[in-house]
């Protein structure tokens, strides 16, 4: 097994300018993804539904204050480009398309279609006929489990898997 040194800052820099785009600050980013719904906002995130084209997109920013220093964690944020750049051109089974990988100097934005459905929180509130059946249960059971060992296997974990997390298509296909 070879190790490879951490990357310099220099180095982390040039990584992090691949991600610059047309979009080069946080007020072009809302031009571009106009807020339709906010789903969450914080000092060092926020979350929220637009429309562009006529198709819904969740977009979510990270700012600065979601870390540090960029001398000290430039090597993780630059990671994170790369590994949603990675789905994003490699469109895995069991998440939604990611439309923009982002860096805009103070933030880093990913934005990727909406997960259109119920989340497994609402369904298991008000379940839905086929989840009373155990058959159909079983089914979407092993679909989940077969979508979160697919990710896996590629490389990709879900930092927050929890039922509202976990949103349901009207087909029954779980998408995280």
């Amino acid at each position: 097994v070879l190790f490879r040194s951490p990357p310099t800052h220099e180095e982390v820099l040039a990584g992090l300018d691949r991600f610059r785009g047309v979009i080069r600050s946080q007020m072009q980013l809302a031009a571009a993804y106009p807020v339709e719904t906010l789903i969450s906002q914080s000092d060092g995130k926020d979350a929220w539904r637009s429309i562009v084209g006529g198709s819904p997109i969740s977009v979510r920013l990270w700012r600065q204050g979601s870390w540090s220093d960029l001398r000290r964690e430039g090597a993780a944020v630059l990671d994170f480009l790369e590994k949603a750049a990675a789905i994003k051109s490699d469109r895995p089974p069991g998440l939604p398309v990611v439309r923009d990988v982002l860096w805009i100097g103070d933030a880093l934005v990913v934005a990727q279609d909406w997960a259109a459905g119920t989340t497994l929180a609402e369904l298991k509130d008000q379940p839905a006929p086929w989840l009373r059946d155990f058959s159909s249960a079983g089914t979407f059971l092993v679909r989940l489990l077969d979508t979160v060992e697919t990710l896996h296997e590629r490389g990709i974990a879900h930092g927050d898997l929890k039922p509202a997390n976990i949103v349901v298509s009207d087909d029954g296909a779980p998408l995280l």
